[in-house]
């Protein structure tokens, strides 16, 4: 499957003072979400950040309760827990992304996802935990 994300932009990537994030080529299934990672960098000597991967890597985890919800970004999405470690720098302007579900939980009030992710060839990954709260005071 494919999604259009021209309607799933993300307002922290694109509104970055200094370089250009995008995400391209979202695939998705019910478990694996992939994509390629690809910055316009303000410097020559590009690499890429702890704090640029937690906000890439929430933002399509994002993408991927929005749409399996089919929820048009009208409800909060809480990010409950996020571990990185960096093993090797990434300096290249274009990177794969690959987020997997390894659990989902749901309860009365909320909806737990866990999920892994890596960029490029295992050299940041990581797991977070994001949260879709049942509760009305969440919907935007």
């Amino acid at each position: 499957m494919s999604i259009d994300l021209s309607k799933k932009s993300s307002k922290y990537l694109n509104d970055l003072p200094n370089e250009k994030y995008s995400i391209n080529d979202y695939l998705s299934s019910t478990l694996v979400a992939s994509a390629k990672i690809e910055v316009v960098p303000i410097q020559v000597q590009y690499h890429l950040s702890a704090s640029m991967a937690q906000i890439i890597s929430s933002q399509v985890g994002i993408i991927f309760i929005n749409d399996e919800n089919n929820i048009n970004k009208d409800r909060e999405i809480i990010l409950q827990s996020f571990e990185l470690k960096c093993r090797k720098p990434i300096t290249k302007t274009s990177t794969d992304f690959k987020l997997t579900l390894k659990a989902k939980r749901v309860t009365s009030k909320s909806t737990f996802y866990n999920f892994e992710f890596e960029f490029g060839n295992k050299n940041f990954c990581g797991k977070m935990t994001l949260i879709l709260p049942c509760n009305k005071k969440f919907i935007l």
